[in-house]
């Protein structure tokens, strides 16, 4: 039997009868996943056990060491069983109740920013490539309105997806501000503002609740903190002020020593105004964006940049010429023949700067996506494939 997909139980407690899940995915070197409690808290599965008809697991769940085991009996049904060990050492044996099972299916995250609809064009242009290989999406705006944002932390879980998509327009050469808010750990705030404090004092910063304040506040000098939340300590995060958390359980600290959370693929995606110097101005973007994601713990395989449509100087309409800052008037474009028909020429880096993203741009974005769900995830044993290649198209 496979056993990738998610098993959902109900068993005693000392607080009432309360719901445990199995999320189990099964990677190259064989299952692995999390135990996610009803309380929010989620713990990595260790001494994995698999035969043909039953799947065993460890882990500590809340303060004891809990041992799950589940056996297919025909049918689709289950029965499963807990042992739990106390800080005596005394141990219970409990019954899995009302087991079920969904068998795991390949999702996308697609988070964007947009602000004249161009990334959003993009967005949806790779949704449409996923829902072709029949993937469940979810398509997310990231906006600065906190209630765009209540009632949607459950489908914002980095953990329960295949692919995750981060998205944004540029602005003076970076993300817009919602994006760096929901994702940067503190840059251009407190944790600015402590750091050159405590350096300028002549003493080393030290991550502490103090310092870190706002959301990397469940950071401390050894690293992430019990998060605090429902169920006390061993619970899950507190809901956020605002944006979401994007980790059931706290990632290792980033480039650390434990790296066993984890990491979904990752594709950055932006669009830039067709003005300056071309497409070069895409590349820090794409940069901080891929940075984001590797904070999350998420293997970024993918890049995508095009031109949109903007309001700067590359905003024209067809037929319009750019204004000069000094005298002099510029020269009429010139307009080129094809087998489609007439092209007028543009003053800037991209030819018709007013119709992008056009046909061309969504086919790009699309044939992207189609690459990386064929290679990485259509493979003869049904196991993600290995990363080992990347997938660019910047234009």
């Amino acid at each position: 039997m496979k056993f990738a997909g998610k098993f959902s139980f109900l068993s005693e407690t000392p607080s009432g009868k309360r719901e445990t899940i199995l999320a189990i995915r099964e990677e190259q070197r064989g299952y692995e996943g999390e135990i996610i409690s009803s309380h929010g808290g989620c713990e990595i599965m260790k001494n994995v056990v698999v035969t043909d008809d039953s799947f065993s697991c460890s882990a500590m769940v809340g303060p004891c060491f809990q041992t799950i085991s589940i056996k297919a009996v025909g049918d689709g049904k289950f029965e499963g069983n807990i042992k739990v060990v106390k800080d005596d050492g005394s141990v219970d044996e409990l019954v899995a109740e009302d087991v079920k099972f969904s068998p795991k299916k390949l999702r996308a995250l697609i988070l964007y920013a947009t602000m004249t609809k161009n990334t959003e064009k993009i967005a949806k242009a790779m949704e449409e490539s996923f829902k072709h290989y029949k993937w469940e999406t979810k398509l997310f705006r990231m906006t600065m309105k906190k209630s765009d944002w209540d009632g949607q932390q459950d489908e914002l879980y980095f953990d329960d997806y295949d692919v995750i998509c981060l998205g944004s327009p540029i602005v003076a050469g970076y993300p817009l501000t919602v994006v760096n808010k929901v994702f940067s750990l503190g840059a251009g705030g407190e944790l600015e503002k402590n750091v050159q404090k405590q350096v300028d004092g002549g003493g080393g910063f030290k991550m502490t609740a103090d310092t870190m304040k706002g959301d990397a506040s469940h950071f401390d000098e050894n690293g992430p903190k019990p998060p605090e939340g429902p169920g006390g300590p061993q619970g899950g995060p507190p809901p956020k002020e605002f944006g979401a958390w994007w980790r059931r359980r706290n990632c290792p600290y980033p480039g650390g020593p434990s790296g066993d959370n984890y990491q979904p693929l990752g594709v950055v995606f932006t669009t830039y105004g067709g003005g300056f110097f071309g497409s070069n101005e895409s590349r820090a973007t794409l940069a901080a964006l891929k940075l984001f994601l590797e904070l999350n713990n998420v293997t970024v395989i993918g890049q995508f940049a095009c031109c949109g449509k903007e309001f700067g100087p590359a905003g024209l309409k067809e037929g319009e010429k750019p204004r000069l800052m000094g005298p002099g008037e510029i020269a009429d474009p010139i307009i080129y023949d094809t087998e489609d028909g007439k092209i007028t020429s543009s003053y800037f880096f991209h030819g018709q700067p007013w119709e992008h993203p056009n046909d061309r741009d969504v086919l790009k974005a699309k044939a992207l996506i189609c690459d990386i769900v064929e290679d990485m995830f259509m493979t003869y044993d049904g196991k993600r494939a290995q990363v080992c290649s990347t997938y660019e198209s910047i234009s």
